[in-house]
């Protein structure tokens, strides 16, 4: 029998072999190219994230960011990357570099049938506790994600960045893979199926690295216009990559809703069970809402799932989150938005893992040019330990920086005629 990965191998050569032999008549393509580049300032407090003797020092930070699309009429392909570099004044041994590569892409030569892939990579010397492990990028359309809960993922899913878990700085690498196909059998039935792989690597012996693993099968019906029920059926596998005999298998099933309580007001949630070897089932569950309003919006979200402690034990964990966002354009060129999260993740198994960690922060942004931004952002977080893995730990990041935006349309260089024989005006 095949496994989620050798599936998901020859799905990913088929579509391969489809986006490189495109039909003839999709030879004219447009590519546009966005790029940034952004210089900051950053002060914290507790560099190693320790509960003991803090190390406080400033840094500076050199993030570039590029972003090229490849926009045809059978497919899309598009390729980005973040990069930071970052150089400490009084701890220059913790100078680090961080780099984030993904490439995305979409089949649509079959009129019902709709293919897509992602392929990303990170290598980061410390995890976010609640958002991916990347810095947001500012594009041309100002703050990317400005506002929004960014990486919270559902229910089985895993952007939860690191589960609300503060761990100590270490280097890491994360690599994921997803393959989705949507089939729509009519204008209001349609039917998914997908799969995912996710490995994070830790470079420090005291953590564990894992493997997370999921494929699902579901549909979805739309009975509204402004209305969508949507199913699926996941199973989820989860292991570690030092000690592949404390396998932990996490089994989800959960039935997905999408509701519009009013225009451009939408509710949704995640409602199921996680059936975890040898523990009792779990009730697993997401609700959130996005209420945008005139001059930005609102976001608020809870999950509880069932997952691993992000590698500070070998045990099934429960997380809990809340959490909260605002964002607001004050003016055209001036915005601002707040966060704010609140987690809790216990063991399923005895008490050896019992963390409860808060974070709010503030970031606002200036335009000074139509090229150039003035950023500023402040974060906090604290770590309360109830259990024996983890540690009371408490960090203030603040951070000031400037942001350069360049965009090009490419489209000209890689227009092509539909035929090699076609006549030219």
């Amino acid at each position: 029998m095949k496994t989620p990965c050798q599936v998901s191998s020859i799905l990913w050569v088929l579509l391969l072999l489809a986006i490189f032999f495109p039909s003839s008549s999709a030879l004219s393509a447009r590519v546009t190219l966005n790029s940034s580049l952004s210089f900051a300032e950053r002060y914290t407090d507790n560099l190693f994230r320790t509960s003991t003797n803090k190390k406080k020092d400033i840094s500076s930070l050199i993030s570039p960011f590029a972003s090229l699309k490849y926009d045809q009429k059978d497919f899309i392909l598009q390729g980005r990357y973040n990069g930071t570099a970052q150089f400490f004044v009084k701890n220059p041994k913790a100078d680090r570099f961080q780099h984030s590569i993904r490439l995305f892409g979409t089949l649509r030569r079959f009129k019902l049938l709709n293919i897509s892939f992602s392929e990303g990579f990170i290598f980061t010397p410390a995890t976010d506790t609640f958002l991916p492990g990347q810095r947001q990028q500012i594009t041309s359309g100002g703050v990317g994600g400005l506002g929004g809960i960014g990486g919270v993922g559902g229910i089985g899913g895993i952007g939860l960045g690191n589960q609300g878990i503060i761990t100590p700085r270490t280097n890491t690498i994360r690599n994921q893979a997803n393959l989705n196909m949507n089939y729509q059998w009519t204008r209001l039935l349609s039917t998914r199926m997908s799969t995912s792989n996710f490995i994070t690597r830790f470079s420090s012996n005291t953590l564990q690295s894992s493997v997370f693993q999921t494929t699902s099968i579901g549909g979805a019906f739309k009975w509204l216009q402004t209305s969508q029920t949507t199913s699926a059926l996941n199973y989820d596998r989860i292991f570690l990559i030092s000690d592949v005999a404390t396998m932990i298998n996490i089994q989800n099933f959960t039935l997905s809703f999408r509701h519009g309580l009013r225009p451009r007001v939408f509710l949704t949630g995640r409602v199921g069970a996680s059936l975890v070897r040898n523990n009792r089932t779990r009730l697993i569950a997401t609700l959130s809402t996005l209420v945008p309003y005139p001059s930005g919006n609102f976001t608020l979200l809870y999950t509880q799932r069932v997952g691993l402690a992000q590698g500070l034990a070998a045990t099934p964990t429960l997380t809990q989150l809340l959490a909260t966002s605002a964002s607001r354009q004050f003016t055209q060129r001036f915005r601002g938005a707040i966060r704010f999260f609140v987690g809790r993740n216990v063991s399923l198994k005895g008490n050896s893992l019992d963390l409860i960690t808060f974070q709010p922060s503030a970031r606002i942004q200036f335009q000074i040019l139509r090229w150039l931004n003035l950023n500023l952002l402040y974060r906090y977080a604290k770590q309360i330990n109830f259990g024996s893995f983890g540690g009371e730990i408490q960090t203030n990041k603040i951070e000031f920086g400037l942001t350069t935006v360049y965009r090009a349309d490419l489209e000209s260089l890689f227009s092509l005629p539909t035929t090699p024989t076609e006549e030219q005006p």
